[in-house]
């Protein structure tokens, strides 16, 4: 802080100085809590014109329909929707594609909760762990299947393999 206060245009300066000075500190803070994953805190715009004010007040909110979105997923509501600014929007986009991911697991697992197993599934990578999961349940259930129809023919030379020693529904039919 400069310690100048006369009426003149170095004090005009001054003034101008400070409060721009104040401005920066303000965005700073708001930056730092955005970064920090805190979207309360209002930025104060210098005028219509603060671009730099705008832009953050503008990423602010995007980030929290973001984390409204994915309070939402976590929850197991699907049926929600976000809409990518631009081809750019690398974290819309994502979302976007996580929720259709979601959703046609969601369709496979009420699929096959209905009765209903002969469905096809592709899971969408060697990382895909709950697609990989998905296909594993598939195929047991498969199995099982085969198997709970051999035996109402009194065919019983065929014999499931056992997954675990919790797999209950092996165990009986085996």
């Amino acid at each position: 802080s400069i310690n100048y206060r006369a009426n003149d245009e170095i004090g005009e300066l001054v003034t101008s100085t400070e409060k721009l000075n104040r401005a920066i500190e303000d965005t700073i803070y708001q930056a730092d809590a955005v970064a920090n994953g805190d979207f309360s805190k209002e930025i104060i715009l210098l005028s219509k014109n603060d671009k730099l004010g705008l832009a953050i007040t503008d990423m602010t909110k995007r980030l929290i329909e973001i984390s409204t979105l994915a309070e939402k997923l976590s929850v197991g509501n699907y049926d929600t929707r976000i809409i990518a600014r631009s081809s750019d929007d690398k974290l819309g986009m994502a979302l976007i594609d996580m929720i259709k991911y979601l959703e046609a697991v969601t369709k496979v697992a009420e699929s096959i909760a209905e009765g209903k197993i002969d469905v096809e599934y592709k899971a969408v990578g060697s990382d895909d762990r709950l697609g990989i999961s998905m296909l594993k349940m598939i195929s047991y259930l498969r199995g099982i299947l085969a198997q709970a129809d051999f035996i109402t023919k009194d065919d019983f030379s065929h014999r499931i393999d056992i997954k675990s020693k919790h797999d209950e529904l092996g165990i009986a039919l085996g």
